[in-house]
């Protein structure tokens, strides 16, 4: 009887325990629980109950296999979602994998406007400010119906006259917006959003920058709205 079920399982389990002592500078004296506690990967945390799970069958393979056979051989199925976990842990999908899309900004010296119609043409509520190379600010559909409902202007023509720069000031106070890596894992940029909303605030938008600073250009920008395809992307989608 051959056992490349078991075999592949141990190699993945083995990968992941290898990966989990790395994350935590842990010793081989600490246990795979141990190890599973002090992991702050949101990766780890989603799994972490399947992995202890899996940790009790790996005991029960080794245990078994000490005596000269084995009588936990996996299911397929359960060594495949192991295999696969291990390799969200192993390379976890960072935002760079989203690819890079052309993201209009406008500057604080912009009509107004100009940058209402380029929101209104790309179907996008959020606008990064970028005075010369550096953000400092994001212009959101919110902001602009602040500034709208303050000024009690029936003509609209007032906005090819009206800079960004004056429309921010009406900007959300919880508003906010984060910048990260190309090389952010996804699962990392799920968490700010849940991080965000637990705080009581709104997370607007993550710019993607190349090493997530905000005097760089932007190479894409997520929104709530992309939620779903990023849950899917870092493979943490409903079971």
């Amino acid at each position: 009887m051959t056992h490349d079920n078991s075999d592949r399982f141990l190699v993945a389990f083995s990968r992941i325990e290898q990966s989990l002592r790395k994350m935590t500078k842990s010793s081989k004296q600490d246990s795979f629980g141990t190890l599973l506690d002090r992991a702050t990967s949101t990766t780890i945390r989603r799994f972490s109950n399947d992995l202890r799970e899996f940790a009790e069958l790996r005991n029960a393979i080794v245990h078994e296999r000490g005596g000269g056979y084995v009588i936990a051989e996996p299911h397929p199925e359960t060594v495949h979602r192991l295999e696969e976990i291990e390799q969200l842990i192993s390379q976890p999908p960072v935002v760079e994998s989203l690819g890079s899309i052309p993201v209009v900004t406008c500057s604080p010296s912009d009509p107004i406007g100009k940058a209402a119609k380029a929101m209104l043409e790309g179907a996008f509520s959020q606008l990064p400010v970028y005075q010369q190379e550096s953000c400092v600010g994001l212009l959101t559909s919110e902001t602009i119906a602040r500034w709208i409902a303050d000024k009690f202007q029936p003509d609209l023509d007032i906005l090819q006259e009206i800079s960004v720069e004056e429309v921010l000031v009406y900007q959300e106070e919880d508003s906010v917006y984060e910048f990260v890596s190309r090389k952010t894992p996804i699962a990392d940029v799920i968490a700010l959003f849940d991080r965000t909303a637990h705080s009581g605030k709104s997370l607007d938008a993550v710019i993607i920058t190349h090493s997530g600073r905000k005097d760089q250009k932007p190479l894409h920008i997520l929104t709530v709205h992309d939620l779903p395809r990023l849950y899917r992307q870092a493979g943490l989608g409903s079971e």
